[in-house]
């Protein structure tokens, strides 16, 4: 009986581990999804303004060369995901 009650306590104690362990693993992947999230929107930002400015580079001030440009690069970003502009972190 005494050899059954151990073994109880110990699977008792080796749940309460996992748990810790398992909210400390939640608690990290909020952590990283709340990262990439707002590097996402930020890349998102960046490459929308890049956009809005390339168009204005192009039509209203007849800068074809930087307008081009600056308007590829963003939409090639935008397309791409952002991993042009940051690199994924793991």
């Amino acid at each position: 009986m005494h050899e059954e009650t151990c073994r109880l306590e110990g699977f008792k104690e080796s749940l309460k581990t996992r748990d810790k362990q398992n909210e400390r693993d939640h608690d990290y992947r909020k952590k990283k999804l709340n990262h990439e999230t707002l590097k996402n929107v930020i890349v998102l930002l960046v490459c929308v303004v890049g956009i809005v400015i390339g168009l204005y580079l192009l039509v209203a001030k007849g800068r074809d060369t930087l307008g081009t440009g600056l308007l590829v690069a963003a939409f090639m970003t935008l397309l791409n995901g952002g991993r042009a502009l940051l690199p994924k972190s793991d």
